[in-house]
């Protein structure tokens, strides 16, 4: 379990979120690449890396609510709309599963699929990225939280793994 904080120490209210950035691999253990299930329902249309309105529609290349292979087309995408505790499952058929489960806090996620290296990245966050232009344009949904003086805010994320190869021979 993974667990941060953000405590307001000042006099003044101030914005906040936070986040962690575990990267994968695509293959272990000999196996095909992993497939992935990641339990957002909306995605930040992005402009030079950056959302620059509200959550909108998943595109295609983005879209793992239901289990599905990484493929081959580059992801780099800021989801939104985490739909319950289990936030993602990464399944490396054959091998492992991960259960990656969230606060309600760490309702986004950042999907980073390159096309050219080994590894991926899904990282269970409380905002948008730079969700503090988003809030500054009156754009909702974009995680950002106000932290009163005094006031500590935090959130954990859970990872589980569970033994494929083992669990097959039984």
């Amino acid at each position: 379990m993974w667990t941060y904080a953000v405590a307001n120490d000042s006099h003044e209210t101030f914005p906040a979120g936070f986040g962690h950035h575990p990267y994968f691999l695509r293959s272990v253990a000999g196996s095909p690449d992993a497939r992935l299930a990641v339990q957002c329902e909306t995605a930040f249309a992005l402009t030079g890396g950056m959302p620059d309105a509200a959550p909108g529609p998943l595109r295609p290349a983005a879209d793992f609510r239901q289990a599905r292979e990484l493929g081959h087309e580059a992801v780099d995408d800021c989801l939104a709309g985490g739909t319950g505790e289990q936030a993602a499952t990464i399944e490396w058929p054959g091998a492992v599963r991960l259960d990656i489960t969230a606060d309600p806090l760490l309702a986004h996620a950042v999907l980073y699929i390159p096309t050219d290296r080994d590894y991926f990245a899904l990282e269970p966050v409380s905002n948008a990225n730079d969700a503090f232009t988003l809030d500054a344009h009156g754009i909702g949904a974009n995680g950002l939280f106000l932290l009163q003086p005094g006031e500590t805010r935090s959130a954990s994320f859970t990872m589980r793994a569970a033994d494929l190869v083992t669990a097959r021979r039984r």
